[in-house]
């Protein structure tokens, strides 16, 4: 039982998403441009692949996976990476805040998906 929805496939592109938009978000703020929704774009595009179901409870967990794959990573890279993970909160101005909330959007619209036709919805508790 997986009241997450997340099955090992999901979980599994849900880690390579999180590498890779990782990858990409730390070589675009090493560029000097900030943007965090690249791993959520990363991470939904990741579950929705290897997902053959539907699942909202994923999407919300991908989701909030995603902002803290970008706040690790900004934490590391960028003008940002001396507030360390513990003083994320003091880099967010408005338009930073609405960078993670977009982040998070994308990938709770990505991930709680499938890319395959006729996906059944998967319910809490299957």
């Amino acid at each position: 039982m997986n009241w997450l929805g997340l099955r090992t496939a999901a979980l599994l592109g849900a880690i390579l998403g999180a590498i890779l938009g990782g990858v990409a978000y730390s070589a675009a703020l090493a560029r000097g441009w900030d943007a965090p929704y690249l791993v959520g774009i990363a991470m939904g595009f990741g579950v929705m692949l290897a997902s053959p179901d539907r699942s909202g409870m994923r999407g919300l967990l991908i989701a909030a996976g995603a902002v803290w794959a970008a706040a690790i990573v900004q934490t590391r890279v960028g003008p940002h990476a001396s507030a360390g993970l513990f003083g994320f909160h003091a880099t967010l101005t408005p338009s930073r805040t609405a960078s993670f909330a977009g982040c998070a959007l994308v990938a709770f619209v990505l991930a709680r998906t499938s890319a395959r036709r006729n996906a059944s919805v998967r319910a809490a508790g299957s």
